[in-house]
């Protein structure tokens, strides 16, 4: 079951964006102009949550949570990579464990974005 996908407010969103000023995944700088033939460097919105049926965002701005531990900003290749699965689980494909992604990094728990740490901390170690 898909549940709908509550958008960020636009203060959140700038919040976000200011902190992610490369993806969080592998590091990459985005090309913010969005003229490049390929979309890989682009910027995407990220939820961490691989649940379908959760409306995290929903959930959190109901709860007076802060939306910004739950969404990130990265690139389009890692978002693409990562698709559903869950953080933990995606570290351990190729694209994040053998270097696979544009960046040619290996992308685990150490390397990510503080945030996406946190998150992996506080909903995909305890469940």
């Amino acid at each position: 079951m898909q549940a709908k996908t509550t958008r960020p407010s636009e203060e959140t969103l700038a919040e976000i964006r200011k902190r992610d000023k490369v993806c969080v995944y592998c590091g990459k700088d985005f090309d913010k102009t969005h003229h490049t033939e390929t979309r890989v460097d682009w910027d995407e919105l990220e939820h961490l949550n691989h649940k379908p049926d959760w409306d995290s965002v929903g959930c959190y701005m109901r709860e007076g949570k802060p939306v910004s531990e739950i969404v990130a900003i990265c690139c389009k290749s890692c978002n693409s990579s990562r698709g559903s699965k869950s953080l933990l689980k995606w570290f351990k494909k190729g694209y994040c464990a053998e270097g696979k992604n544009s960046m040619v990094k290996i992308i685990n728990e150490e390397t990510v974005a503080n945030v996406v740490k946190k998150y992996i901390d506080k909903y995909e170690k305890t469940s």
